[in-house]
């Protein structure tokens, strides 16, 4: 079973930052985000995620064209925190 596989069911839920950089985004480009977090957690194996390094905390992050997708999974709640959402020239940087 991969890492995505096992995320089958969790919910979404999206931090404050994430919400206001999806809503920034052009509808279109906002709608192929969601529909890619929408694939994670229904377990789709085709996606480009990989683990962050340097956290501590369980953080990964998805590729999405050009931008770049923060989240972590929080087992205890079932949840995938969407953290960030940005372009991948800016998201790295703190």
């Amino acid at each position: 079973m991969t890492f995505v596989n096992r995320l089958r069911g969790y919910g979404l839920c999206y931090s404050s930052r994430a919400k206001k950089a999806i809503d920034k985004l052009d509808k279109k480009t906002a709608m192929h985000i969601v529909e890619k977090l929408e694939q994670l957690v229904n377990g789709n194996d085709n996606l480009d995620v990989k683990k962050l390094s340097g956290c501590s905390e369980s953080r990964f992050r998805l590729r999405v064209g050009y931008f770049r997708l923060i989240y972590e999974v929080r087992e205890k709640e079932v949840i995938v925190y969407v953290i960030e959402v940005g372009h991948r020239k800016e998201i790295y940087r703190n």
